[in-house]
């Protein structure tokens, strides 16, 4: 090859990578001139399900620690058919409690709201050794690929 020729080849890869890059941003920046991705009610919402999200997994993580004083299962010793049944037991006592209030006549958002805290505080040290005992997944080269398919679509339906 000629000098001539290799000394143009990076610019015209630079000159085709510029045109494509000032392409995308020109075709997003039209499509979000028009379709406004982040208005204040969008956030708004994005927000409210990430609060969904971390009652419910306090609930959960509640729930088990309810069950597993219940059941007088320390959380360190606890296998995982144990934390199966305690979470299943203390999301039982939970809404038996919360039936109880309605069928008294005590069912007020502040009310229920103090309860749950007041829960939280007294399991704190119940809740604090569940989160110690889970082991996430190392990613190690064993993982086969229908597995991995099978995280990633879990993922996405989670997102």
């Amino acid at each position: 090859m000629s000098r001539n020729k290799i000394s143009r080849y990076p610019v015209k890869w630079l000159a085709a990578v510029a045109v494509s890059v000032i392409w995308i941003f020109s075709v997003y920046a039209a499509y979000y001139t028009v379709h406004k991705p982040f208005t204040a009610p969008i956030v708004l919402a994005v927000l409210d399900r990430v609060a969904d999200l971390v009652i419910c997994t306090t609930l959960v993580l509640l729930s088990a620690a309810v069950g597993s004083r219940v059941m007088r299962i320390e959380p360190r010793e606890a296998t995982l058919q144990d934390l199966l049944f305690s979470a299943g037991l203390g999301l039982g006592i939970l809404s038996l409690g919360t039936l109880a209030l309605g069928m008294l006549g005590l069912l007020w958002r502040w009310l229920f709201w103090v309860l749950f805290l007041i829960l939280l505080i007294f399991h704190a040290r119940q809740i604090k050794d569940l989160l110690a005992r889970i082991k996430w997944p190392s990613a190690d080269r064993t993982s086969s690929r229908t597995s991995l398919a099978l995280a990633a679509f879990l993922g996405l339906t989670l997102g």
